[in-house]
């Protein structure tokens, strides 16, 4: 039996556990976290925003909204997620996220929200990815091919709805054949014989 080359995934796998704290933050400064840990933490309207250098760890602290420096917790998704907001947070210490970020291992510390940037992971969107359809190494179109490929789907549709009026008043025309009367001098066409039983002008 051939012995296989296997290599190993080493990176962070997405998962959603039972009871398990999600969150991210983005380069707007927004960190998201959980509907359940925000209910942990005592579902505070404000929060302190913590740094420490020396681990590059963001902390994040229930606080008094009238409090001048606590960040207000604000509503992500009603039913899932909860957010707070502050770019300032981010220049203050140097703090410099180019996309969304996924912090795999936050955690809880004397009701602290302990998220560690140096174990953060890029974060995706969600859902299914349209498939690229540009061949690889394909150079990318240029505007007057992609206005040419508009001009033969908008050429083709024309030519689609002129068919389907052409077969449309070719319906109505067989349907006057049916049910015009034998006795009707505007109408040149050639009579249809009717089958017998059924009902005519005039008689049976």
């Amino acid at each position: 039996m051939k012995r296989r080359s296997w290599k190993e995934f080493k990176g962070v796998a997405a998962r959603v556990l039972p009871g398990e704290i999600r969150s991210s933050i983005n380069p707007k400064g927004e960190i998201t976290f959980d509907i359940e840990t925000f209910r942990r933490m005592g579902e505070p309207q404000a929060m302190f925003l913590l740094y420490e250098e020396s681990t590059r760890t963001i902390g994040l602290k229930a606080a008094h909204p009238d409090l001048p420096n606590a960040v207000l917790v604000r509503v992500r998704l009603a039913k899932t997620n909860r957010v707070v907001r502050s770019a300032p947070f981010l220049k203050e210490n140097g703090i410099e996220i180019a996309t969304t970020l996924r912090f795999p291992y936050p955690a809880l510390e004397d009701n602290i929200l302990v998220l560690d940037l140096r174990t953060a992971v890029t974060c995706g969107k969600g859902g299914w990815k349209k498939p690229n359809r540009r061949a690889p190494g394909r150079p990318k179109l240029t505007d007057e091919e992609r206005q040419k490929l508009r001009d033969e789907k908008a050429s083709r549709q024309a030519q689609q709805k002129i068919e389907r009026l052409n077969q449309r008043q070719q319906s109505l025309a067989r349907a006057r054949q049916y049910l015009r009367r034998p006795d009707d001098p505007t109408d040149d066409s050639p009579p249809i014989e009717a089958p017998r039983g059924t009902f005519r002008s005039g008689g049976f």
